[in-house]
């Protein structure tokens, strides 16, 4: 390990040296012109002070940290000639940031990149992209909850009037009495933003995905259903781009119980991702890329009250969720500003309080409309802060970046509409919004289901 850190010493020395040398515009030696051209002395270069944020504070310490034996050597004479060391100890990294940095500015520019604090956003970027798993829970158990169980709430005294019309019976859109089951089949599109925080940029995430599930009646109160799915992510920020692939599954289940309502459900996604980072400073630039496992878990349970009368229906309902993020931990490749990262996890209990609405319209043809929008107020409880340890592969002491948190207060905006095709088949289409002060997301979402 000693030979290994001695001969990166050499080489990153050989990157000090080309650094300075471009500063000097005729010297015999380095050490004859380093203090007659004003370059920094890199002795005891205290590099905390250039950091322009905590997580560049902490970063300086670690880097700081590394230090490297180097012997005397051939090539670059003994101690105390051509490169300064400090009593046999040579901190190649912090040095070569000096060197390579002609301001204080670019110094601390340096450490804020390789400080890496974007690490510490994956957790919300995760949770962020799977957010559609349970709104599609949420949207599954919405067209089913009409009156009488009928698709889009069609009251059963219109039967005649369809009749009379010369509507066929198959496009009447009233629910089949023999059927119990239920598939669908869910496609979203999700953008959500994450600003910055902490020196980190803002994070973008664009998700595609889809979801099947199956739903069916245990009684006349109760339906189960359970569903699976798949997405990918790809985050974008201004030193870190990557992808997330995710698989979901899930179970979720309703009681209706004349005006009241109770929706429960939870699911279960497994996540691959991968990233790269961009380290990049004067004189330097690296694309350290890492790979890892993380798994989330989501559960929700939720009380509604059904009032209105006629086409309209009015809902309050209050919700209390629960979110687990777990990352593994992960090295990185890709150079001397790879990190090795701690694993991470979060987790926090959320309630929400809201009110939905919706309204039925029925066309001559016998195609059945149900516009609706809900609006809810949600609020985060625990420990919102999102951070991570990690530590520069060469060695050093491991340090805590902080991300942008979690807010505690968001606004959940939904509306869509479901149009009743016939007595089986039933097309939705809905947009949903989640908007707070560090962060929207937002989704469309497509969805068919066909009863059996």
């Amino acid at each position: 390990m000693l030979f290994a850190c001695h001969r990166l010493a050499l080489c990153v020395a050989t990157v000090v040296l080309g650094g300075l040398l471009s500063q000097v515009s005729s010297a015999e030696t380095l050490g004859d012109t380093q203090n007659s051209v004003g370059l920094p002395d890199m002795r005891d270069a205290n590099l905390k002070s250039y950091a322009r944020t905590a997580n560049g504070a902490r970063a300086a310490e670690s880097i700081q940290s590394i230090s490297v034996l180097l012997d005397s050597d051939p090539i670059y004479g003994p101690p105390g000639h051509g490169f300064p060391v400090n009593g046999g100890q040579y901190n190649v990294f912090s040095n070569m940031i000096i060197a390579l940095s002609p301001s204080a500015a670019d110094v601390g520019v340096a450490i804020e990149s390789l400080a890496a604090g974007s690490n510490a956003n994956l957790s919300s970027a995760t949770l962020a992209a799977s957010s559609s798993v349970i709104n599609s829970m949420r949207m599954a158990m919405q067209p089913i909850d009409g009156d009488s169980g009928l698709p889009v709430g069609l009251d059963s005294s219109q039967t005649p009037f369809l009749a009379d019309s010369g509507v066929p019976s198959a496009l009447r859109n009233l629910n089949n009495p023999g059927a119990q089951g239920r598939v669908w089949l869910l496609g979203t599109g999700n953008y959500g933003r994450l600003d910055g925080e902490h020196g980190t940029d803002s994070l973008e995430q664009r998700t595609v995905g889809s979801v099947l599930g199956v739903d069916w009646s245990l009684s006349s109160l109760w339906r189960i259903g359970v569903l699976g799915g798949y997405s990918k992510s790809n985050l974008d920020s201004h030193n870190l781009d990557g992808q997330l692939r995710s698989w979901h599954v899930g179970a979720y289940a309703m009681r209706e119980d004349g005006p009241f309502v109770l929706r429960l459900g939870a699911a279960y996604s497994s996540h691959d991702g991968d990233n790269r980072r961009t380290v990049e400073f004067t004189g330097f630039s690296e694309r350290p890329k890492g790979r890892y496992d993380a798994d989330s878990q989501q559960a929700f349970a939720e009380a509604g009250y059904r009032l209105g009368s006629g086409r309209w229906s009015v809902e309050p309902f209050a919700s209390l969720g629960y979110q687990r993020y777990h990352r593994d931990q992960f090295t990185e490749k890709g150079g001397m500003s790879a990190l090795a990262v701690d694993a991470q996890t979060q987790d926090n209990l959320s309630s929400t309080f809201g009110v939905r609405l919706a309204q039925r319209h029925q066309l001559p043809n016998g195609i059945s409309l149900k516009p609706r929008t809900s609006l809810g107020w949600r609020h985060t409880y625990g420990d919102v802060d999102s951070q991570t340890r990690q530590a520069f592969v060469l060695g050093g002491n491991a340090f805590k970046v902080e991300g942008t948190p979690l807010d505690r207060d968001s606004l959940a905006v939904e509306a869509g509409l479901d149009v009743g095709l016939s007595a089986r088949h039933t097309l939705s289409v809905g947009y949903s919004a989640d908007l707070s002060s560090n962060s929207r997301n937002h989704a469309l979402i497509g969805q068919w289901q066909v009863s059996f």
